[in-house]
């Protein structure tokens, strides 16, 4: 029975290498694999990044600021076009040209000084790093070092040193890698790297302290320590006695551990003193709880579990009041002022799509279009001041941040993992 089987194989094979070679078999097979048939190309792939813009440097040197006197960024700018890991910013200052017409007709070339902000992300498929300036329109590749499925990274206060995080051990492990970008004035920029965790998932970085906040854990408990940047000078500032938690930094010296949330369990929410090691609760036995917390602690913005959206509540501990937000949000789409501590800026919808929350929007089950509001918090007035549907575009908003003074607003789109800013001094001109 097996040589009659192997018999009629070789048959087949032999019948398919004569109709490749004498018939039209090669032609058919090319054209399976070309990008004209009706299947499309059979390697779908697009080679190129869309974050490499024709006639963009392939590298730039620190602290170059690129400017095009003709161009203006838009109020709502798109920032990357390829999904990306994370990001970061910083600003810079260089001095530039202009031409300026004189009274009498004649030209005119003057120096001028320039402060620009600058978006750095990683981009998440090649692991490249790009920055994009407020002055010019195109993104600049700073290092072209591939890393493959990067699942989250991590920037320092020195904008050339990151974490990046990727999956490893058939996805079933987080690997983390400390970077560092070193320039040559002779060669590209190379990646200085150092594998420093497989065990921790939830690294958090307190830029005020220069620290790194993180859990491991083990046996039902977790130790939470703080390290350098580099995982170097490891500290165990307490146990806890469960494991399923988010950290996030609220001021130097304290993190909000919040159990993770769900409609259908209580949740609690504590503040840790990473220097003391003192731990308070805030607040607990809430379905779904979700918490931000202003860094001068004065403010608890929190999200509540209600049968098919989630009702959000505003804490203020001076006054010991609660007010509900009449808008529809999660407390991590929102960030709190830099120039007015009393100020929240928050994407969200007058009325979220019905759905099981959080548990369904972390499952991407829903998808909601977020407009961006200013509320009060000391008056709890909620304004409208950037709605997206004017420009036809949709936004579930994610990880969103403030850049210095509340110059811009950056975040991530949910659907699509793209980066855009909106320019808040523009905004200001034309809402407030």
């Amino acid at each position: 029975m097996k040589k009659i089987i192997l018999i009629v194989l070789l048959l087949l094979i032999i019948g398919l290498g004569v109709f490749y070679f004498f018939g039209n078999g090669k032609s058919k097979i090319t054209d399976f694999f070309s990008g004209d048939t009706d299947f499309g190309s059979f390697f779908d792939i697009e080679p190129q990044s869309k974050n490499d813009f024709i006639n963009t440097p392939d590298q730039t040197i620190p602290d170059e600021v690129p400017m095009d006197t003709n161009y203006s960024a838009p109020i709502l700018r798109q920032i990357s076009f390829e999904p990306i890991s994370g990001y970061t910013f910083y600003a810079t200052t260089s001095t530039s040209t202009r031409t300026v017409l004189q009274p009498n007709g004649a030209e005119l070339i003057e120096e001028f000084k320039a402060t620009s902000t600058v978006i750095r992300f990683q981009e998440r498929a090649t692991g490249h790093i790009y920055d994009v300036f407020e002055f010019a329109a195109a993104p600049r590749k700073i290092s072209n070092i591939t890393v493959q499925k990067v699942y989250n990274t991590l920037f320092s206060n020195n904008r050339d040193t990151f974490l990046h995080q990727t999956p490893v051990a058939n996805n079933e492990q987080i690997k983390t890698t400390y970077n560092k970008i070193i320039y040559s004035t002779s060669t590209p920029p190379a990646l200085a790297q150092n594998d420093i965790s497989t065990v921790v998932n939830d690294f958090a970085f307190n830029k005020a302290a220069n620290k790194l906040v993180y859990s491991i854990k083990q046996g039902g408990v977790s130790n939470i320590y703080t390290a350098n940047f580099d995982k170097t000078g490891e500290k165990l500032v307490t146990t806890l006695s469960f494991n399923d938690f988010l950290l996030e930094i609220i001021n130097t010296n304290n993190v909000l551990i919040t159990t993770k949330a769900s409609q259908t369990a209580p949740g609690y929410a504590y503040v840790l003193n990473t220097t003391t090691g003192a731990l308070n609760k805030i607040l607990g036995n809430i379905n779904g709880l979700l918490v931000k917390v202003s860094p001068d602690e004065k403010y608890y913005v929190y999200s509540q579990s209600e049968q098919s959206r989630p009702a959000v509540r505003i804490y203020n501990t001076t006054t010991k009041t609660t007010n509900l937000l009449n808008i529809n949000t999660l407390p991590e789409k929102c960030v709190f002022s830099q120039k007015n501590p009393d100020d929240l800026y928050c994407f969200g919808a007058l009325v979220y799509k019905a759905a099981q929350y959080p548990d369904d929007w972390y499952k991407g089950k829903i998808f909601n279009a977020d407009s961006f509001y200013k509320i009060s918090l000391s008056t709890n007035y909620v304004q409208q001041i950037y709605n997206f549907d004017e420009v036809g575009l949709a936004f579930d908003v994610i990880n969103p941040q403030l850049t210095t003074s509340d110059g811009f607003i950056i975040f991530q789109n949910k659907y699509d993992l793209t980066l855009w800013s909106i320019n808040l001094n523009k905004v200001a001109n034309e809402v407030f």
